[in-house]
């Protein structure tokens, strides 16, 4: 059942004032699209804390621009079977019959039995929306080049998010007022894929133009991701990885050389600074204070989590394969109670931090099998798109900020939660929808707008 936010009075103020900001501002720009732009700044921004913000919950700021979103796409049919013809059918081919799929156990059988847990935990299906209307958006010439200006934007608002919470501020900030944590919670996975994107743009920046601007910067997004999660400097690596493997150009064999020096610096400061400890800014009361607040997330974001996860996913599929190995265990199932009874861990997240035991545990072998062929598919085309664009010539920074941020949020998610949460996924789905138009606009001949 939905239930009434303590501060409906506040969202719902803000929400009509964000509604009449979107009638009056950019003209040209579609009203999707103005709404898809909200969320990636507030989401690169405001982290875990804007993805919930809701007068309704559990009908959360996502679901709400995504039903608009949806609505506005209705009108839009002709412009989404032109943009889809003849380019990647097999994507969309994929993508509709898993949301459909998706939809159909939730309608009747999940929902009969989880309720708005399997409305919740079925976001991972749904959320893949966004890309369709992302892509089809993009068909707007006015749309395309506001997603274009954006997208540096949210890596700026990112950068500042994490910095913001390398220092805790957000945590200061919530003892203030628990307020603050509904607007303002920055949570890794949203911001590992933008500050990635970024480091990787800036490197090849000053390296292909000679400008030493940008350094500063990119030591502390170096700094930022070796002192986050792993599965940053993962996500990182496996973009550039691809990006150098893809292209062959020798600005990214420059930038893994340059990479791997500016880590063995950041690697340095780091040791010095952990050798003082956090209590520089961090008073041993607001510790547990702050263990408090995030009781939920603490054991799951924590570098112990590490040893004991690889045996949550062994037990996932164990009592999937048990259950119904084929089918899975459906939307709303618990995928961790067995595991905590066993280990006696008081608390794990409710979504395994992996995106293929996610699907494996909600939709069986099939659903698996269905999710890695459209991720295969998906980095193909990504491939193809990297050979075409980036290969040769002048290098379009604008593609290559995008396209990394895309490649990082998909390493991200076998490691974390890229797929689960609207704070990653939705932003995710969104940037893939564009990179996908601007490939296609490549293809035509539409790229300049």
């Amino acid at each position: 059942m939905a239930t009434l936010n303590p501060y409906y009075q506040i969202y719902t103020v803000a929400g009509v004032l964000l509604f009449s900001l979107t009638l009056f501002a950019g003209r040209r720009i579609s009203y999707d699209v103005k709404f898809l732009i909200f969320l990636l700044l507030g989401y690169a921004f405001g982290g875990k804390g804007f993805a919930y913000v809701t007068p309704f919950e559990p009908f959360y700021v996502g679901e709400f621009c995504m039903c608009i979103c949806l609505l506005l796409l209705v009108f839009r049919m002709k412009l989404f079977i032109a943009a889809t013809r003849g380019h990647g059918q097999m994507i969309w081919v994929l993508m509709i019959c898993m949301i459909s799929l998706s939809g159909l156990r939730l309608l009747f059988f999940d929902f009969q039995v989880y309720r708005m847990l399997a409305i919740r935990d079925s976001s991972t299906a749904y959320y893949g929306l966004f890309f369709i209307v992302s892509y089809v958006a993009m068909e707007k010439d006015a749309n395309f080049r506001a997603m274009k200006k954006v997208l540096p934007w949210c890596c700026a608002l990112a950068l500042l998010s994490a910095t913001l919470a390398h220092f805790k501020v957000h945590l200061l900030l919530m003892e203030l007022h628990p307020y603050m944590g509904n607007v303002f919670f920055p949570h890794q996975d949203t911001t590992k894929p933008f500050l990635a994107a970024l480091l990787v743009s800036l490197s090849v920046l000053i390296i292909q133009k000679k400008k030493l601007t940008p350094i500063p910067v990119c030591f502390v997004v170096t700094a930022i991701l070796l002192l986050g999660q792993t599965s940053g400097v993962v996500a990182l690596i496996f973009a550039y990885a691809f990006l150098f493997l893809t292209t062959h150009r020798k600005e990214f064999l420059m930038l893994g050389i340059g990479g791997v020096f500016l880590a063995l610096v950041a690697v340095g400061v780091i040791a010095i600074s952990a050798s003082t400890g956090d209590s520089e800014y961090l008073g041993k009361d607001h510790v547990e204070t702050f263990q408090d607040i995030q009781d939920f997330d603490t054991r799951v974001n924590n570098d112990n989590t590490t040893s004991w996860r690889l045996g949550w996913w062994r037990t996932i599929w164990d009592e999937t394969m048990d259950y119904s190995p084929l089918f899975g265990q459906g939307f709303g199932a618990d995928l961790s109670g067995e595991f905590q009874e066993i280990t006696e861990v008081e608390s794990v997240a409710r979504y395994p931090h992996n995106v293929a035991f996610t699907v494996i545990g909600r939709m069986g072998l099939i659903g698996l099998f269905a999710f890695m062929t459209l991720i295969s598919i998906i980095l193909l085309h990504l491939r193809r798109g990297a050979i075409m664009i980036l290969r040769g010539g002048e290098l379009d920074y604008h593609f290559l900020l995008a396209i990394t941020f895309v490649l990082a949020g998909i390493a991200n998610g076998f490691l974390q939660m890229t797929y689960e949460g609207p704070y990653a996924a939705i932003p995710h789905w969104v940037v893939l929808g564009y990179v996908f138009a601007y490939i296609r606009r490549y293809r035509i001949g539409r790229l300049e707008v």
